[in-house]
């Protein structure tokens, strides 16, 4: 099996950035940088367990956002790319098997 097929690069992007989104909080976990976490002398609140929810909610937002965006652009280009070259049987082909 392809792994382009398996993970549906080419059509959906939501298998690519939870893929993308696991490696990039691994090593945030990992490195644990004190703007995310704090540092170690402070006492643990709940204000700096808010920070580090809103940070990973908002890093899968920003990572779905970027992966989808680049996907889409993929998937338009190759439309285009078709329709430029004056073969309709070829789009055809293409938006059934979509």
């Amino acid at each position: 099996m392809n792994i382009i097929d398996f993970f549906n690069i080419d059509k959906n992007p939501l298998p690519t950035a939870f893929v993308i989104y696991l490696a990039i909080a691994g090593i945030v976990v990992y490195c644990k940088p004190i703007i995310v976490f704090g540092s170690p002398e402070e006492e643990d609140d709940e204000r700096g367990e808010q920070k580090v929810w809103i940070f990973f909610i908002l890093l899968a937002v920003f990572v779905y956002g970027v992966v989808s965006s680049y996907i889409s652009n993929k998937i338009r280009n190759k439309y285009l790319g078709k329709m430029s070259g004056g073969s309709i049987e070829d789009l055809i082909n293409i938006a059934n098997n979509s």
